[in-house]
């Protein structure tokens, strides 16, 4: 398939809202890390989601800012 085919096809894709950018997340709650914590402790893994909006907001998590 040609470069230019499947840069239309990904450029319709990400126009029709079926995607979300990681920058519409809003900061995660107190309560959203409390229960992340919470299932990690219990052995539970992360969301891809959640890995990125937690290294997102990383320094206010840890008390930096």
């Amino acid at each position: 398939m040609p470069i230019a085919s499947i840069r239309r096809r990904v450029g319709r894709l990400e126009g029709s809202g079926l995607f979300v950018s990681l920058a519409d997340y809003p900061p995660l709650s107190s309560a959203e890390v409390e229960a992340i914590g919470c299932r990690v402790r219990m052995g539970g893994e992360l969301t891809r989601e959640e890995e990125d909006r937690l290294h997102r907001q990383i320094s206010v998590v840890g008390g930096e800012l």
